[in-house]
């Protein structure tokens, strides 16, 4: 029964993969094609580093105005978008071991719990395993298309950092409990 749910969540991950990145190719083509909306929401038109306004057209004569340089606002998205991801990734494969395995330790020693070392080793590797990839259902079920599409290459990246992180912490769990 788990394994047509698992393949399931992860169809539905790597097509919000697939169609985010279609999604982002479209914007792309609508932003060259050079017609956007300015914020006081008439139509301008880019043209050799300068925006058009087309509504303020006086005695058949155009008034330009630069484009400002928005090479910072990409490094600051850019930036922003790898701490994201780097904290999204540390906090759930470091941090929450770390804490679970302090936690454990300190319950596994008081011995409130009368349970075998198997059990021990698979509540411990618990700690350890990546976040579900069952919001990303529950986003689309929502229509939250655009989150989940956003979500899912930092759960993608999660996967693939968890085969290293797991093993680390599985080690250690081993070497703790045997």
């Amino acid at each position: 029964l788990a394994w047509p749910m698992l393949a399931t969540t992860v169809l539905i991950t790597a097509a919000a993969l697939v169609h985010g990145h279609v999604r982002k190719q479209q914007r792309q083509g609508e932003e060259q094609c050079g017609i956007e909306l300015s914020p006081s929401s008439s139509p301008v038109r880019q043209q050799d580093n300068h925006i058009i306004n087309i509504d303020h057209i006086e005695d058949e004569r155009i008034h330009d105005v630069p484009i400002r340089n928005n090479d910072d606002d990409l490094d600051d998205t850019s930036n922003r978008y790898v701490a994201t991801m780097f904290w999204f990734i540390l906090s759930r494969l470091f941090f929450v071991p770390l804490v679970g395995y302090a936690l454990a330790y300190v319950t596994f020693q008081k011995r409130t719990f009368g349970l075998s070392k198997l059990a021990r080793l698979v509540i411990l590797m618990e700690f350890a395993a990546p976040s579900a990839q069952t919001i990303l259902t529950v986003l689309y079920a929502l229509g939250l298309g655009r989150v989940a599409e956003s979500l899912a290459p930092y759960y993608f990246i999660m996967y693939l950092s968890s085969i290293f992180t797991m093993t680390a912490f599985g080690a250690f769990a081993l070497y703790v409990i045997y």
